[in-house]
């Protein structure tokens, strides 16, 4: 029988101009993006791994009008 392998999950938040959003994913896959009304995961965003700090770039970039395609979903 194989052993299932534990997930490290990563979380951000991000302030955009549709309000904050709660970023989920793991070393894989983005599991989610959701508004969110809690700020405790902006401090610490640099703890967040590498798709879900990509995933960031991305929204800021277009929430700022310098995107127009999303390359993470």
């Amino acid at each position: 029988m194989r052993k299932k392998r534990m997930e490290k999950v990563s979380q951000l938040t991000l302030k955009t101009p549709i309000g904050l959003l709660q970023i989920i994913a793991t070393d894989e896959a983005i599991v989610s993006i959701k508004p969110t009304g809690h700020e405790e995961n902006i401090v610490g965003n640099e703890a967040a791994n590498k798709l879900a700090q990509e995933c960031k770039v991305e929204l800021t970039e277009y929430f700022t009008g310098k995107r127009k395609n999303l390359i993470f979903l």
